[in-house]
Formats: structure tokens, sequence, C-alpha cells
């Protein structure tokens, strides 16, 4: 949902370097179908963040991750940050006013 909402939320404004998001096989069906949505595409790896991070560097994506809640933003960190992640979905919370109940639905 994390993954999603940023994803989402970057593109809107312009901050998503690609139209792609990457994260590995272990990603499930529901996030590739809301990025179709969003006009975006999934791109899968090996499990491993640092997987993860090599194609990101290959393709110049700025958002991926892995399911158990590794998040990476290249902007702001060349490896998964919990820290960086949640600040960013407060971030997210603020400009919109919104509880994350709302924002994650």
């Amino acid at each position: 949902q994390l993954i999603a909402l940023l994803a989402r939320e970057w593109k809107r404004a312009g901050l998503l370097a690609t139209d792609s998001v990457l994260t590995t096989q272990m990603s499930n069906l529901g996030l590739e179908q809301f990025l179709e949505t969003e006009g975006l595409t999934l791109d899968r790896t090996q499990v491993g963040d640092r997987y993860v991070v090599e194609r990101m560097r290959e393709s110049g994506a700025n958002l991926g991750g892995e399911q158990s809640g590794h998040i990476v933003l290249c902007d702001y960190a060349t490896t998964g940050d919990g820290l960086i992640a949640a600040l960013q979905v407060l971030s997210l919370m603020v400009q919109s006013d919104k509880p994350a109940s709302q924002l994650l639905r």
C-alpha cells in the first residue's frame, strides 16, 4: 500500500522518474493492477533489495522496494530506508490533510 501510494502521488506531482516501479517477485498482483490503473508498470526482480536497487540504477527508476517493507527512494538514499519512507508518507498526509486510513484506502 505504501509503495502504491508513493507511486500514485509522485506521478501526479511529476516526481516519479520513470513510468515503472521496481519490486521483487514477491509483490502481489493487487499492486500490479493498481499501478496499471495509474498508467504505471511494475518491474519485478529477484528477491532481495540489492536486486531492486541494481535494476533501479539500470532503468533510472527512483521508487522501488520489497514486500517485506524495504522501500527504496533513490532521490534520498541508495538503500531501503524506513525513516525516509515514513517521512514521505507523512508528508503526503500533511499535503492532503487526510489520515493514512483515507490515503491508503
